[in-house]
């Protein structure tokens, strides 16, 4: 009995087996398609003629032999991935229950998901599909889509894609996010609006979306001075902050007050042209060494941890030349008296050390 060929399944290519394709499999498909006298009916009209698009309510619809049907259904990501279309009301026996299409995904100009199509996929029109979703949420490791839709019925309907993967800020300070694949390299998504560090000194990104305006997308996480010329900020994974999920930036201390710290933004376009500008307070304590305390937008407390070495001025006032917690010297001093939080222990641990320097390191034991 002759193979028959499911004209709905944009990867009706693929052997039905696990097993690698090849050139040999691809022939025999193409062969038995050209020796049929009489295609089976399927309700479009000729199996080598089925092509699928998008319609403007966000439905797949199958083209053949001149004849165009809309298929109820829902879009998914699957885990490495690929977009699925589940459909919802076959409409003949032999009517594929999903189509799969896989590729390479990215955002155009207007931040819409585009996916362009690789050779398995090729009986998408055109050769990419494009979905007008927004997007919704972010976190550590993960970038949320919502896509509006609409059945044959009218009814409408809210599906949520999601993408995992890892976050990166490129050469040019643009935010990419990296959808990570099984094999190969990953898929990046490419954000073309500007970030800034908002009242609640967490990263927010602003940008166009799809016939909306101006909106904004926060990504909740916390700070830490990685290295001299690298400011990191590590994101949060629901409640917690995961240190693995984290976006580096080149930055730089500029100065350092009392009650604010200014970082400048280095770049390959316009190198230290943006400021960060981060209010707060200093305190310190014997467990955990010198910290700048930030309010979040939540109200909860994030830290930025310093080292440092310190010296005692005038009996009442500290001198403080910034370095990483390990000890990297941040080319910024600050100079800070017993109003800071924990000062008067800070000032009496001066007071003991004979005029010697003080390093003022995390976790260190007084």
């Amino acid at each position: 009995m002759k193979r028959k060929i499911n004209p709905f399944d944009a990867s009706a290519v693929r052997p039905s087996t696990k097993r690698r394709t090849t050139g040999r499999d691809l022939l025999r498909v193409d062969t038995e398609r050209r020796q049929s006298s009489r295609p089976e009916k399927q309700g479009l009209g000729a199996v080598e003629h089925i092509t699928y698009e998008i319609d403007p309510h966000q439905r797949l619809v199958a083209t053949a032999g001149g004849l165009r049907k809309v298929l109820d259904g829902t879009f998914k990501i699957s885990k490495d991935h690929e977009l699925i279309y589940h459909v919802k009301r076959p409409m003949v026996q032999d009517e594929p229950q999903q189509v799969r299409c896989s590729g390479a995904w990215a955002l155009d100009a207007e931040h819409r998901l585009v996916l362009s199509l690789d050779k398995w996929s090729r009986h998408i029109a055109g050769g990419k599909l494009v979905l007008k979703a927004e997007v919704l949420s972010a976190s550590g490791h993960e970038l949320v889509f919502t896509l509006d839709s609409r059945d044959s019925d009218g009814r409408e309907k809210i599906t949520l894609l999601t993408f995992s993967g890892s976050w990166q800020v490129d050469s040019r300070n643009r935010l990419n996010f990296l959808v990570e694949r099984e094999s190969g390299s990953p898929d990046r998504l490419q954000f073309r609006g500007s970030w800034q560090v908002n009242r609640g000194h967490e990263l927010e990104y602003r940008f166009s979306g799809t016939g909306r305006g101006l909106q904004a997308l926060e990504l909740k996480g916390s700070w830490a001075v990685s290295s001299r010329d690298r400011l990191t900020y590590c994101l949060a994974c629901g409640k917690a902050i995961d240190a693995s999920a984290r976006i580096d930036l080149q930055a730089s201390l500029e100065h350092a007050f009392s009650d604010r710290l200014i970082f400048v933004l280095g770049g390959a376009i316009r190198p230290r042209t943006k400021k960060m500008v981060f209010s707060g307070k200093w305190r310190f304590n014997k467990t955990q060494g010198l910290s700048f305390e930030l309010t979040r937008s939540d109200g909860r407390l994030s830290r930025i941890v310093f080292g440092g070495y310190a010296h005692l001025k005038n009996g009442i006032t500290a001198e403080i030349e910034l370095t990483v917690p390990r000890g990297e010297a941040l080319g910024v001093s600050v100079n800070l008296s017993r109003k800071i939080g924990g000062g008067e222990v800070f000032l009496r641990l001066l007071k003991g050390s004979a005029g010697n320097a003080v390093f003022l390191g995390c976790g260190r034991s007084w």
